[in-house]
């Protein structure tokens, strides 16, 4: 073999080489993203069992027994928002004893993870924003993190009164 059929051929070598290279790190890079949508999906999963909870438990602890004499007059007020006394997750029996509350656990593909729940009345006009003041509309936020994400992930839902 001659000089130039050797440079060729080590030249041919060197570019498959940096060509495996760039196709494993394409590989390992899709596999990345692919658990990252796993866990994303876990995630999102783990929240929407919490807010399925929160749907089956009544809207104000003055409800679990019946209407209230007034809307919302006779709900529970904004800085009482919370557990009641002897009331722990998951026994609870209204949707603002999820407020103030941390839920750490593991789901079964092994991920860690930590969500953090606010509940608060809202208004119709403004969804957003905690009422300081009483109202039909509570709404529950819920934030996950975990070391398996690159971002926490925040969901929010609305739970309306209704007799």
């Amino acid at each position: 073999m001659g000089r130039a059929e050797m440079i060729i051929l080590i030249g041919a070598i060197a570019i498959l080489g940096r060509y495996s290279l760039t196709v494993n790190d394409a590989l390992a890079g899709n596999e990345i993203h692919i658990l990252q949508s796993e866990y994303e999906l876990n995630a999102v999963s783990i929240v929407e069992g919490v807010f399925r909870q929160a749907w089956l438990k009544s809207f104000d602890e003055n409800t679990v027994t019946g209407n209230p004499d007034s809307i919302p007059g006779s709900f529970t007020g904004a800085s009482a928002l919370g557990t009641e006394s002897g009331e722990s997750y998951p026994n609870f029996d209204d949707i603002d004893d999820f407020n103030d509350l941390t839920i750490e656990g593991e789901a079964t593909n092994g991920m860690t993870y930590s969500m953090k729940i606010s509940v608060g009345y809202v208004d119709v006009s403004d969804k957003e924003t905690f009422l300081a003041t009483r109202s039909s509309l509570k709404r529950m936020n819920v934030t996950l993190s975990s070391d398996y994400m690159r971002n926490d992930i925040t969901f929010s839902r609305i739970y309306p009164y209704w007799k």
